[in-house]
């Protein structure tokens, strides 16, 4: 998936002439710490941000946009969104313009376009039970998990790796079937530890979802 297969429309540009409190209103608006702005021409100017504000405000300096340096930072419709993604994680924006080769906005990603597009990614929205397997990191093998599961007839719908600890690696699974009892049999068999088993998805996906709400707030820090 590409940056304009996300893209909103809802966020409208400011030009250069607009006021501060202008910009500040846009932002309370749309709960944003970005706004993009255009210039006298219609094409992007760049973002003004809730800091470059504030920072101008304290030294009693600027009243309009025009007067406060702006950021180019962007994506171009056919970058990838896990490029995107990064982008705004390195220079913890809440929106991205996305600007095409003729310099013209065409939209915003915002991070909660960004939460909805990994909530599909990782099949929040399919039926199915989640299980976290915590295993030592090296005994870690992505194959034999796949192998085990898809052997005893599920699909595999997501799969999220963290590292607890320096040498415990944790694996939060789902899969198309409800009851996995012999895919839990056949990992202990393996010696992987499933510690927590839960086949009411509503509460797992809850609890995913939770991990991606609380990444997506810390880039918006």
């Amino acid at each position: 998936m590409f940056a304009k297969d996300i893209v909103e429309y809802d966020i409208l540009p400011l030009k250069l002439d607009a006021t501060v409190e202008a910009a500040k209103q846009a932002m309370d608006t749309h709960k944003t710490c970005e706004i993009p702005i255009l210039d006298d021409t219609g094409c992007f100017a760049g973002i003004i941000s809730e800091t470059d504000i504030l920072d101008s405000q304290q030294a009693g300096k600027a009243h309009l946009v025009n007067a406060i340096p702006l950021s180019r930072i962007h994506a171009s419709p056919s970058q990838h969104v896990h490029e995107v993604f990064e982008i705004m994680c390195s220079n913890n924006l809440s929106i991205i313009p996305v600007v095409d080769i003729k310099n013209t906005l065409i939209g915003t990603i915002t991070l909660a376009g960004l939460s909805n597009f990994l909530a599909d990614a990782i099949g929040m929205r399919k039926q199915g039970a989640v299980f976290i397997i915590k295993t030592k990191e090296s005994d870690y093998s992505m194959s034999q998990i796949c192998h085990i599961i898809e052997s005893n007839g599920a699909k595999i719908i997501s799969i999220l790796t963290s590292n607890i600890s320096s040498d415990i690696t944790e694996i939060t699974v789902k899969v198309n079937i409800l009851d996995v009892t012999s895919i839990i049999q056949s990992l202990n068999r393996y010696d992987y530890s499933v510690e927590t088993l839960n086949a009411q998805t509503e509460i797992m996906d809850m609890m995913i979802k939770s991990r991606i709400d609380n990444l997506l707030n810390f880039i918006n820090m």
